[in-house]
């Protein structure tokens, strides 16, 4: 499956992504269930109500979300980052969804550092401190985590960012707002201005789409759309239809294309024990994946030639672990093409010695051959629990997984 972000015709916003997921296929009544219960961590802010309802933009149908909350006027950029990275533990979300509610606020908290030369931990939020910023960021990652966006391509198209001007607490600014462009600007995702004379994308909507770090597209890709969804802004505009556009299919070309980035750097002065710890690191750190090649480099010394693949938004963070790890002096950095045969996650009950034990397991497909490749660490489990060799527990849960294709 590819998800399409299309915010060219009105921009985006945290609400109008959040409605354009529950307007596509999502359960609004439970999302806001689970919302309203993350309210907790942020002191001295309530969920008085909140829902979503069928409403229109200049004559199209689409989803609102409806808030009402009681917030202090500002407070700590490290209250609302703390609140937030409780609620998506609290809420269970999976790692990649994790991993983007922490980008997209603190891509949030980097513009607003930057613009006022302060610290992470020095810096106050004014507008952007309200539990309303908890409720799109952590009401996006749950969306996105039930229709396993996290597991496929995220295609990003040029945001409107509109015109006029736009007033908050530092007083009366043009379009686009500083913290927008700085957030954009460090995602590198295109944007164009428009004659609305209104501000089209907010700070939170920019931050979604950097935290994303999706693949940037002018045009749409090669997809049979299955799913649309269509999320109201707040305004009802006369000249064009105020929603965000949300398309999610299948790639019918069966394999996927995108780009990444490769960072390599080589080490000769470290030790086997922390080289083999690294790769995790990178890992948790969000890499796509980490290799270590060992070559003879200058005056006959062995070499280590650490390479990492990674999203294009995640450069300036694993080249950080690499060089507080390494000690290495610089990295090289390309940009690499590469395509993914499509994949899908499944998981399976197979009953052992009277027990049940859950497997997880990915499969794919390309042309005419398909497989399926089961999560080690779930045999390991069971392998441990039950007593028997991790390749008889594999051959048992694969023949099981055949007999049920």
């Amino acid at each position: 499956m590819v998800l399409v972000i299309d915010p060219r015709q009105a921009g985006i916003s945290g609400d109008m992504m959040l409605s354009a997921l529950v307007d596509m296929r999502g359960d609004g009544d439970a999302l806001c269930k689970n919302i309203q219960k993350c309210a907790k961590y942020l002191e001295g802010s309530t969920i008085n109500s909140i829902h979503f309802q069928k409403t229109a933009r200049n004559g199209m149908a689409c989803t609102q979300l409806k808030l009402n909350i009681t917030d202090p006027h500002f407070r700590p950029a490290s209250e609302i980052i703390s609140a937030i990275e409780k609620s998506v533990e609290y809420l269970k979300l999976s790692k990649p969804a994790k991993m983007f509610a922490e980008r997209t606020v603190h891509a949030l908290v980097s513009a607003e550092s930057q613009i006022h030369g302060t610290t992470l931990d020095s810096t106050e939020l004014h507008e952007l401190s309200s539990v309303d910023t908890l409720v799109d960021i952590v009401g996006v990652a749950l969306a996105l985590d039930g229709i396993n966006a996290f597991q496929n391509n995220v295609i990003i198209m040029p945001v409107n960012v509109g015109g006029g001007t736009v007033k908050f607490a530092h007083g009366t600014m043009y379009n686009p707002a500083p913290s927008i462009l700085n957030i954009l600007s460090n995602a590198q995702i295109p944007i164009f201005g428009g004659p609305e004379g209104t501000e089209t994308t907010t700070p939170t909507g920019a931050a979604i789409v950097a935290g994303l770090a999706g693949t940037t597209m002018p045009f749409y890709p090669h997809i049979v759309p299955k799913y649309i969804g269509y999320g109201a802004g707040s305004k009802d505009v006369t000249n064009f239809a105020n929603v965000l556009l949300l398309v999610q299919g299948d790639d019918y070309t069966e394999t996927s294309y995108d780009t990444i980035s490769v960072i390599e750097t080589n080490v000769d002065d470290i030790s086997g024990e922390v080289i083999g710890d690294l790769i995790s690191t990178l890992l948790n750190h969000g890499a796509l994946d980490a290799t270590i090649h060992t070559r003879i480099g200058k005056k006959g010394r062995p070499v280590h030639v650490i390479s990492v693949m990674c999203a294009h938004i995640l450069v300036s963070n694993i080249t950080d672990v690499l060089v507080r790890y390494t000690g290495t002096l610089g990295v090289r950095l390309t940009t690499a093409h590469r395509y993914t045969v499509p994949r899908q996650d499944a998981t399976i009950t197979v009953t052992i010695d009277q027990a049940e034990y859950t497997f997880r397991y990915k499969s794919h497909k390309h042309r005419q051959t398909s497989d399926f490749k089961i999560e080690f660490d779930d045999i390991a489990d069971a392998a441990k629990k039950t007593g028997m060799n991790a390749r008889t527990v594999e051959r048992l849960v694969r023949r099981h997984i055949e007999e049920n294709r």
